[in-house]
């Protein structure tokens, strides 16, 4: 390159001659031709840059497939396989949120994983036992469907137990509900969700269809029944065939009162009972009729034209006496209805209350003979105790609470009880707990306390290793609360709280939460 084309590279000048702009274009032939060489040789690289990718992802498939060899899963025993098999069967409680499809399916699609899978499968009965029975069913399936159901029914020639989950909108294929309907007596357990049917044309016409077929058949094994949705009539008398009926579930449904009055209906031999919407009266005659319960969910609400004076003529405090119960949820729409001071719960082990009175559960409390035997006890939204007193008498009641979740919108009531639990040695099994309310500084300073003098015990019952607070109502973050974000990564880490098993100590009023 020439001086002049140098002086003009670093100036703006233009050239002064027109041997100067031959040179310039001579130059940029040139450099074009070197361009190109290099174009190539990158081309070249790149062809073998990609050759090189594609060989290591075909090595790293070739890798991974022969890792999957020595997978553990291939040489889990049968019988952990067909565990794990038997948990894609639809629980009890979400049994209304599956798709047809899943259902029908899960038990196939295992089957074609491997020939080990498939023999796994095959000798466990109850894969096939969960028989699913929805008019969602697409015509071009039916025959399909019901060359599957035979299959399944066939299956499960040697099982003992049959659950039949019927999922109903509106009412199922004929063909296949009378095939069912044909091994009644092997069913354990019978769901049913009319939910999706209210307001339907042909919902009336199609359920009298299921209440005649129901009515002639008869259900020796039957254990379970869950109703979502409205009862149909012929259930009175599936209740009346099925004598070995345990469990007795309604949900969303209003009358089921009505129901639990009828003649016939086993309530004497059930263990397990959940009853949405009854009065107070009907909810003690219910209690009174079934002393065998181990697990009962049930709600009150005040009836148009009900009087409260009624119900002290037939039930003194106590005078209902559940021994085997374990597990008691209650939600009570109206303090009027509360029935906790009529029933003695000597083995009760987990106690939820809803909206029930402090003073209800107090009562309750003290006028049971021994110390309670509750281990978990919840209380949402339960109204404001008489008198303060009456809390530390409450938790003085409860020598092995393991597990305390509060819910409050008065704080005061909150704070003192506290106050409660770090005044001498008040719930000494104390671990979790779930506070719900208005908080301030002294309801922090309350909560420093109790990690300080709960956080330091050793790693056996009563060490506080669970502590979530809740701000209820949820308010703007204030500077009165300022101490919180700055205060909370030193509280965890000055009073020894188990970090192991707590979660994030990081506050987030947004989120109206805090985890400590």
């Amino acid at each position: 390159m020439s001086v002049l084309l140098t002086h003009l590279l670093t100036s703006n000048e233009p050239p002064h001659s027109s041997s100067e702009c031959q040179s310039t274009y001579d130059l940029l032939t040139s450099a074009q031709a070197v361009l190109a060489s290099v174009e190539t040789e990158i081309t070249a690289l790149n062809a073998s840059l990609a050759m090189a990718l594609s060989r290591r992802d075909a090595t790293l498939q070739s890798i991974a497939r022969h890792r999957a060899i020595l997978s553990p899963i291939r040489y889990l025993p049968t019988e952990i396989l067909q565990h794990i098999f038997s948990l894609i069967n639809p629980p009890a409680d979400a049994f209304a949120q599956r798709s047809w499809e899943s259902d029908f399916r899960a038990p196939w699609a295992v089957g074609v994983v491997c020939r080990a899978w498939r023999q796994a499968a095959l000798g466990h009965p109850g894969l096939w036992s969960v028989l699913t029975l929805t008019e969602r069913v697409p015509k071009a399936m039916l025959h399909t469907r019901r060359q599957m159901l035979e299959v399944q029914l066939d299956r499960i020639s040697g099982c003992t137990e049959l659950g039949a989950h019927v999922l109903l909108w509106g009412r199922p294929d004929d063909d296949l509900f009378d095939l069912l309907l044909s091994f009644s007596g092997r069913w354990e357990s019978l769901r049913f969700n009319f939910e999706s049917c209210a307001g339907s044309n042909i919902w009336p016409r199609r359920v009298n269809a299921l209440d005649s077929v129901l009515s002639g058949a008869s259900f020796p094994k039957l254990r379970t029944i869950e109703i979502i949705g409205s009862v149909p009539g012929a259930i009175p008398a599936v209740l009346a065939s099925a004598p070995n009926l345990r469990e007795l579930r309604f949900r969303q449904h209003k009358q089921s009162a009505n129901l639990l009055r009828l003649s016939g209906v086993p309530l004497a031999q059930l263990t397990h009972l959940e009853v949405p919407y009854l009065g107070r009266t009907e909810a003690l005659n219910v209690l009174s009729c079934t002393p065998h319960l181990i697990e009962c969910v049930l709600s009150t609400a005040k009836r148009h034209g009900w009087n409260v004076a009624p119900d002290q003529q037939y039930f003194e405090p106590g005078s209902i006496k559940l021994p085997y119960l374990r597990r008691f949820c209650y939600h009570t729409h109206d303090t009027d209805t509360d029935i906790l001071p009529f029933l003695d719960l000597p083995a009760v082990e987990d106690l939820s209350l809803h909206r029930s009175s402090a003073d209800s559960l107090v009562r309750y409390l003290l006028s049971q003979s021994s110390p309670s035997a509750i281990r978990r006890l919840s209380m949402w939204e339960c109204t404001k105790a008489t008198a303060s007193n009456l809390l530390a008498m409450c938790l003085d009641c409860l020598p092995w609470l393991q597990f305390l979740l509060v819910d409050s919108t008065n704080g005061q009531e909150g704070l003192e009880l506290l106050q409660s639990l770090n005044t001498g040695e008040r719930c000494p099994s104390l671990e979790s707990l779930v506070y719900s309310s208005e908080l301030n500084c002294q309801t922090f300073d309350a909560f420093r306390t109790l990690v300080a003098t709960r956080g330091r015990r050793g790693n056996g019952a009563g060490r506080l290793s669970y502590l979530r607070i809740f701000q209820s109502p949820p308010t703007f973050f204030s500077p009165e609360m300022s101490c919180f974000s700055e205060e909370a990564a030193a509280m965890k880490q000055s009073f020894g709280v188990d970090t192991a098993l707590l979660r994030s100590h990081e506050i987030a009023v947004s989120k109206r939460s805090w985890c400590l």
